[in-house]
């Protein structure tokens, strides 16, 4: 179950919110060959004066952090990253942001009842 969480100061509309959770689910599920009734896309809202970057108020703060099943390749990982990245400032063109990859340890996380095994 890959989870990709926006955290962000911006008011998204539904329209942009869906475009960007059809895109990394495409930028996913082809990468890593699951399907697309895994991943799961959340967008996390937070106030303008809640974000900084360098000890100041970031309002234009944009992340995402995901979080998939350890196993991909480097290489898998990387042109994922790339891939996320140019979606990110194509379509929400932030003045600053991050990305993250992190893996789930699979002998520890359950979905629908059922434990999921490495990729």
């Amino acid at each position: 179950m890959p989870v990709y969480c926006f955290t962000h100061c911006r008011t998204l509309t539904a329209e942009t919110k869906q475009e960007l959770a059809s895109a990394v689910t495409h930028i996913h599920c082809e990468a890593t060959g699951a399907p697309a009734k895994y991943v799961q896309v959340v967008f996390r809202k937070v106030e303008p004066g809640d974000a900084f970057t360098a000890g100041k108020p970031n309002e234009d703060f944009v992340a995402l952090e995901a979080q998939i099943r350890p196993g991909r390749s480097e290489q898998v990982e990387q042109k994922m990253l790339w891939q996320l990245n140019e979606l990110l400032t194509c379509s929400l063109k932030p003045d600053k942001w991050f990305i993250s990859l992190g893996r789930f340890s699979s002998p520890h996380l359950i979905e629908d009842g059922n434990l999921v095994p490495a990729a």
